[in-house]
C-alpha cells in the first residue's frame, strides 16, 4: 500500500488491511436473469479465494483495463 493509500484510508476511517496477497480473477462472465451477460474481475485473498467472501459491487460505464478507459474518455472529447 502507498503512503498516500494508508493516509486516505486512515482518514476515511477505514480498517487495515487483512493482507496484501491477493489475486485478480479476469473476466469472469455473470448472467444476469434477463439474460444479459456482465463481465467482471474479482480480486480476492489468495489464502480464502475458494470460501464465500462478502462482495464489494463497483460499477463503472468504463472499460476495466487501462486501454479501454483510455478509449472511452477520448470516445468522450
Amino acid at each position: 500500500m502507498s503512503h498516500a493509500s494508508a493516509l486516505l484510508a486512515r482518514a476515511c476511517g477505514l480498517p487495515r488491511a487483512q493482507t496484501e496477497d491477493v489475486v485478480r480473477e479476469k473476466n469472469l462472465r455473470v448472467t444476469m436473469d434477463d439474460g444479459a451477460v456482465l463481465v467482471a474481475d474479482r480480486w480476492v485473498a489468495r489464502a480464502t479465494r475458494d470460501a464465500a467472501q462478502p462482495t464489494v459491487l463497483v460499477r463503472s460505464p468504463y472499460a476495466r483495463d487501462r486501454r479501454g478507459r483510455d478509449l472511452a474518455a477520448r470516445a468522450e472529447r
